[in-house]
């Protein structure tokens, strides 16, 4: 599976582009910056009755240089924002949304315009996949398809979709279809098919839909954020302050972290050390889903939207210093591979370069790992 990022991420790029987060009215799990106060770092401390280690690094931006000038590997200048992105075996998925008419003509979506994309990385072609009446903003692969949700939010109708592809793009299906009424829009996908939540008009559904189409309903109560990592035989998702496990052949849903009352933002999962990563805007904690104990690896952020891992470094996009940051799993200092970043975005790895979307100049940009 490849590494996961938030929808948080893709609201908060397209309210940066627009303006701002605040002018467009996402809660704080949603998008919008949220002011935490963090941890001392000094000692151990309890959060939510979860030990929380020391030895959490702190990167001053000002004192580390950025170590690489990134290379743009794709544009979406047509498009008004660029969204989702995964790497699959040579090629580089995105999405990306805005294309608007012009003036809209009042049918629902007609301003909600998207687009999905392949980058072949060795020989930097770009196909275009689909395009349709709606915002691509979740995107995963498996071995055979591409999976997209799309909502119509900016349209007079919210209406959210869960939609296949087949990796040449000769063959597309609607698999679910759903009032969209909050930011509850996560996937994952995996040889067995998709897995994704939507909102079901109170609280989450989190839905397994299989490679023949069917879809099982593996929990109907979860508060959600959009946030979803596959790891072993479990689902693990955002909800609110805290991670919640379910197992992704039916079964109960339990809590398996609590942050105490601190709004989670982005998430990450590595098999090999076996943990969950995840933000709290100024924090990047490790939980060891197992045991639920966690440890800062990252302070003294600004606002991060997306975490990716391979499990020697977890990958940091923080929107609000403008920066991608490398943490070393193993210990040692954080590092910035590069600096000046306008807006940030989702974030991608391959074997040897880290990938992120720039979203002001609406391009996806990349760095060697490890610099």
């Amino acid at each position: 599976m490849g590494p996961q990022s938030s929808l948080g991420a893709a609201l908060a790029l397209a309210c940066a582009v627009a303006g701002g987060a605040a002018a467009c009215g996402h809660p704080a799990g949603a998008g919008a910056t949220a002011v935490v106060a963090a941890p001392d770092a000094a000692a151990a401390s309890e959060i939510g009755g979860s030990t929380v280690a020391d030895g959490g690094s702190t990167l001053d931006a000002s004192a580390v240089g950025a170590a690489c000038t990134p290379a743009i590997v794709a544009r979406a200048d047509d498009q008004r924002y660029l969204l989702g992105l995964v790497i699959d075996h040579g090629s580089l998925y995105f999405s990306a949304g805005g294309g608007a008419a012009s003036p809209p003509t009042g049918d629902a979506g007609a301003d909600t315009l998207g687009v999905v994309r392949r980058l072949d990385l060795s020989s930097g072609a770009i196909e275009q996949l689909w395009s349709g009446v709606a915002v691509p903003y979740r995107l995963a692969t498996n071995p055979t398809n591409v999976y997209f949700e799309t909502s119509q939010n900016g349209s007079l109708v919210r209406g959210g979709i869960l939609q296949r592809l087949t990796k040449d793009g000769n063959q597309q299906a609607t698999l679910a279809s759903w009032r969209d009424e909050g930011g509850c829009m996560a996937l994952a996908a995996a040889p067995e098919g998709a897995y994704w939540t939507a909102t079901n008009g109170g609280a989450g559904d989190l839905s397994l839909t299989a490679s023949d189409g069917g879809t099982t309903v593996l929990s109907s109560d979860l508060m959600c954020d959009g946030l979803v990592a596959l790891l072993g035989d479990t689902v693990y998702v955002t909800a609110g302050t805290k991670i919640v496990a379910v197992p992704r052949n039916g079964g109960a849903t339990t809590v398996v972290w609590d942050s105490g009352g601190v709004e989670l933002g982005a998430f990450a999962a590595s098999t090999r050390p076996r943990a969950l990563f995840v933000a709290t805007r100024q924090q990047v904690m490790r939980v060891d889903p197992a045991t639920a104990e966690a440890a800062v690896v990252l302070d003294g952020r600004s606002f991060v939207v997306a975490l990716a891992t391979d499990g020697t470094a977890v990958y940091v996009s923080d929107q609000g210093a403008g920066v991608i940051v490398e943490v070393p799993l193993a210990g040692g200092p954080p590092s910035v591979l590069a600096s000046g970043q306008p807006v940030p975005a989702s974030l991608a790895l391959d074997d040897h370069d880290v990938y992120w979307v720039e979203g002001q100049s609406r391009t996806v940009r990349r760095c060697p790992k490890g610099l």
